[in-house]
């Protein structure tokens, strides 16, 4: 057995010899211990709060254009009427009518698409009419012209009522404030009936309608 200072004890050694070696071992120990300290705690908290955007999008489908008197709405269950004046419809008339689009007050700023016309069945008469769109507040046919921005058809040519918008070039919604609604946008449909329409349609009706893809920015 191994004494503090490192010497062994003979095992012949009487009881009393060993137990102080150890004795004198676990001094040696005890004298090596780590001691602990107390110490101040405390404790801080944060928080983070978090709001979602709104971006809703409002139509007035007033012709000629009212801004403060039109019917500005969201038109999300039912459809807003275009202002064609498309009855009595000859070869080669044509129809214009305004349509306005806006973010509601508080929304954010967006873009959107104007997408295909559905018809109602039968389709023959809307099958004929051919039409072009312009981002544009006058709505006359002098605002088709060379210049003017075309979100359907072009300066030359009218595509049928089946064609859309191309998707990768969306025209702008500017944002609202707090308090008041985004500066809008105007758009302006022409639709013809072409010079070589035939004579089956005569009589006939058609119903189109087409729907607008918004979408907002990203923030």
């Amino acid at each position: 057995m191994t004494e503090a200072g490192g010497s062994s004890v003979p095992l012949g050694q009487p009881w009393w010899v060993r137990l102080r070696a150890l004795l004198a071992s676990g001094l040696v120990l005890g004298a090596g211990a780590t001691t602990t300290l107390a110490a101040w705690t405390d404790q801080v908290f944060v928080e983070g709060q978090f709001a979602a955007s709104t971006f809703v999008v409002e139509a007035n489908p007033s012709q000629p254009y009212d801004g403060a008197g039109g019917s500005w709405a969201a038109y999300a269950e039912e459809a807003a009427v275009l202002q064609f004046e498309a009855t009595e419809m000859t070869p080669g008339s044509t129809r214009y009518a305004s349509l306005a689009l806006r973010t509601a007050t508080g929304s954010i700023a967006g873009e959107a698409v104007l997408n295909a016309s559905g018809l109602d069945e039968p389709a023959t008469l809307g099958d004929a009419l051919r039409y072009r769109v312009i981002a544009s507040q006058i709505c006359e046919a002098a605002a088709f012209n060379g210049s003017a921005d075309y979100l359907v058809g072009s300066t030359s040519e009218h595509v049928p009522l089946t064609t859309g918008q191309a998707e990768d070039d969306p025209f702008a919604l500017a944002g609202a404030t707090p308090d008041a609604p985004g500066q809008p946008t105007h758009l302006c449909f022409e639709v013809t009936l072409p010079v070589d329409a035939t004579n089956d349609l005569q009589g006939q009706t058609a119903s189109a309608s087409w729907s607008i893809d918004a979408i907002s920015e990203t923030t």
